[in-house]
């Protein structure tokens, strides 16, 4: 069984330039998979700063927390068409991570406006 279990969830390499882990399609342990599932742009939120990414229909992003955020934790809130999310050191609302990478299914680092339609507002 161990075997099966590692071939259906293989470690992900590490990369430094991602936070320590390199996305593949696949969550990686600390990461939040974010796919849209939808037939229109999806606005990802990455607070506290507002950071904006957009998503095409079918793509899937990761945000990956700054290397030795123990326990992360990720609050999402879904409104109208954009995602609002908010990582924390183990779930204390206190501790807001601010060091976080977004990255997409090839594991390529992605900067803030990826993808922003022209003319469209995240609001």
């Amino acid at each position: 069984m161990a075997s099966l279990f590692g071939e259906l969830f293989p470690r992900l390499p590490q990369d430094s330039s991602t936070g320590g882990h390199r996305g593949t399609g696949a969550a990686s342990v600390n990461g939040l998979p974010v796919r849209n599932g939808g037939d229109d742009a999806l606005c990802l939120f990455l607070e506290p700063y507002g950071d904006v990414f957009w998503l095409k229909p079918g793509d899937e992003f990761t945000i990956l927390p700054g290397e030795g955020v123990p326990d992360p934790q990720f609050t999402v809130e879904m409104v109208k068409h954009r995602l609002i999310v908010w990582v924390f050191e183990g779930g204390d609302p206190a501790k807001v991570v601010v060091d976080c990478t977004v990255v997409d299914s090839g594991g390529n680092e992605l900067p803030e406006g990826h993808q922003w339609p022209d003319g469209r507002s995240p609001y």
